[in-house]
């Protein structure tokens, strides 16, 4: 009888921690792919604009031309294209969630190359198409990707777009905005769409609209 219970708790054991081993395992490959795209629209306004995933890859600099249509170049003078969401095929690059890294962000950095203020606005939108574990904010930082001073950029809780204002001359700020994975469910599965977008001109009453 002792023999025969003292087999049962050692089979209990090894199941329980067979449980544990494979709750620990299916948490870590949890993975979540974002397809994303970035877009730019410039009237007649020169700028510098860097993106990527704060952290991992980064693309540009990438220059607008003062011209109707906008050309680009990059840091090196070499004529850039931008079509489909992206300078040259650099699409956003992908991010998979672990139980280690519960968030990502994607940035924004624009540059104004203006001796007078420039209009600028920004915009994002994430759209869960598995689930709807990941959630997205955004703040707007004075600065490249590094600055940590906030600028008052306010975005519609809506469209998340914000309102178009000035950014001062020869001034820099960057857009951040952070995808984070609420659930660490054991059968948690997400995926979605992710899209940011700048927009600006010389002048305020000039800047494009933004819309996805």
């Amino acid at each position: 009888m002792r023999k025969l219970k003292l087999i049962t708790t050692c089979a209990s054991l090894v199941l329980m921690v067979a449980f544990m081993a494979f709750g620990v395992y299916a948490l870590q490959s949890a993975t979540m792919t974002v397809s994303g795209t970035v877009s730019y629209q410039c009237t007649n306004v020169a700028v510098k604009v860097t993106y990527g995933l704060v952290g991992g890859t980064t693309y540009g600099p990438f220059i607008s031309q003062e011209s109707d249509p906008i050309s680009w170049k990059d840091e090196n003078g070499n004529a850039v294209t931008f079509t489909n969401g992206a300078f040259d095929g650099k699409l956003l690059p992908d991010v998979a969630f672990t139980e280690a890294n519960l968030t990502c962000t994607y940035f924004i950095t624009v540059e104004s190359l203006h001796g007078m203020a420039i209009g600028l606005n920004f915009g994002y939108k994430w759209a869960n198409t598995v689930g709807n574990a990941i959630s997205a904010s955004a703040k707007v930082y004075i600065g490249d990707v590094n600055s940590t001073q906030e600028a008052t950029v306010e975005f519609n809780p809506t469209t998340g777009i914000a309102t178009a204002y000035e950014l001062g001359a020869k001034a820099t700020q960057t857009l951040k905005v952070t995808l984070t994975l609420g659930s660490t469910k054991l059968d948690n599965k997400a995926s979605g769409n992710f899209q940011m977008a700048m927009a600006s001109a010389v002048q305020l009453t000039d800047v494009p609209a933004i819309s996805f």
